[in-house]
């Protein structure tokens, strides 16, 4: 694994050697937040372990590549942080993670490692989740306008029941989010004590394995989740008998 930090101080020092270092690093990245923002990431995901954000050694290539850019003020990296038309559409991250697949393609990158890149920029920016998230709205639009022919009266109707439907919905879903959050830490605090270590990464395997990617990325959407229900953090401590921060070390960062 390589850091953020580590990538964006290489760039400076190859792109911009005559700045103050400390300065065009800090620069660099807010320019890559500004970036992830405007593509509908945001960057409190890609934190995890103590604080860091690291990608696999072999994401380093197209991580540079964007913060090259950001740093010559040049490329399509550049073009997007500097539009000032607010969020990109799915679309336009689309053909965003398209010019990196070309990229990698034209460079003779293997497809196990093109699709790696593709899937961590489809996290990176939330990509498959919005889109399904579109869906339902379309899929609600869509209800509400089939509604339209009948009175007023059964619109209203054929709206409350709707509600009805997705409010109990909701509820299953915070109820099986909060026991999953419980079960989660339960087996965690489980494994790091038979492992015998206080990082729950070992638990996951090779740090070149996409899918010990897929279970640390779980992980920062699960101590977000928390962090933004503070009563289900509650819960899951007082079944583990601990602080999240036993487990997930970054908790309060």
């Amino acid at each position: 694994m390589i850091s953020l930090r580590q990538i964006i101080k290489e760039v400076v020092k190859e792109e911009l050697p005559f700045e103050n270092m400390d300065s065009a690093e800090k620069k660099l990245w807010r320019k890559f937040t500004k970036l992830i923002q405007r593509c509908g990431g945001d960057m409190k995901t890609l934190f995890m372990g103590k604080g860091k954000i690291e990608f696999p050694n072999e994401e380093k290539e197209f991580v540079k590549i964007i913060l090259v850019q950001l740093a010559r003020e040049e490329g399509l990296s550049h073009k997007i942080w500097e539009d000032k038309d607010g969020s990109l559409t799915l679309n336009e991250v689309h053909e965003f993670i398209q010019y990196f697949i070309d990229y990698l393609s034209q460079k003779g990158y293997s497809e196990a490692d093109i699709i790696g890149v593709a899937q961590s920029l489809d996290m990176m920016f939330q990509l498959s989740a919005r889109e399904k998230l579109e869906y339902c709205h379309r899929m609600i639009d869509c209800y509400a306008e089939n509604l339209t022919p009948y009175i007023y009266t059964q619109q209203v109707l054929g709206l409350e029941n709707l509600a009805k439907k997705l409010a109990v919905e909701s509820v299953c879903s915070t109820v099986n989010a909060a026991i999953h959050c419980g079960e989660l830490a339960e087996i965690l605090k489980m494994g790091m004590e038979l492992g015998d270590t206080d990082n729950v990464g070992d638990l996951y395997g090779d740090d070149e394995d996409p899918v010990c990617d897929e279970y640390m990325e779980r992980d920062k959407q699960v101590l977000l989740y928390m962090k933004k229900h503070p009563e289900i953090r509650k819960i899951v401590e007082e079944q583990i008998g601990k602080p999240i921060t036993s487990i997930w070390k970054d908790a309060e960062a």
